[in-house]
């Protein structure tokens, strides 16, 4: 992680799913979305994002959950919908309204490498 690549991973304990921690990503607003997911993924996963044979774009196109969630033609603020998806073992859930959520690693290895990913809008 460089030093222009800061993400705040903060535990979510309310947020916790089959036995696995979440976090909570707070939103970087000098980075992208993608960029902001994958900082939080390495850290979570203790890796480093630019050594590692995984990308996000192996579960999910990074320009589209960009675009899914940036504003509406009119400036308006998209306000409904998330998409979920796994990466290196990680649930990740990205919500209109900002609020991103990591689940630490499945302890079953099926889940890595074999993405995952369901949205609603």
């Amino acid at each position: 992680m460089t030093d222009n690549e800061t993400t705040t991973l903060e535990r979510a304990e309310s947020f916790d799913r089959n036995g696995r921690a979440a976090y909570r990503v707070e939103d970087d607003e000098h980075q992208s979305l993608a960029t902001t997911l994958v900082t939080a993924i390495s850290e979570l996963v203790e890796c480093d994002p630019v050594d590692e044979a995984y990308t996000l774009y192996d579960s999910v196109d990074p320009e589209a959950l960009e675009k899914l969630f940036s504003d509406k033609h009119d400036g308006t603020p998209r306000t409904g919908g998330f998409v979920v998806f796994e990466v290196e073992g990680c649930r990740v859930e990205v919500w209109a309204q900002g609020d991103h959520l990591v689940y630490e690693p499945a302890e079953s290895s099926e889940l890595v490498g074999k993405p995952e990913a369901s949205s609603t809008t």
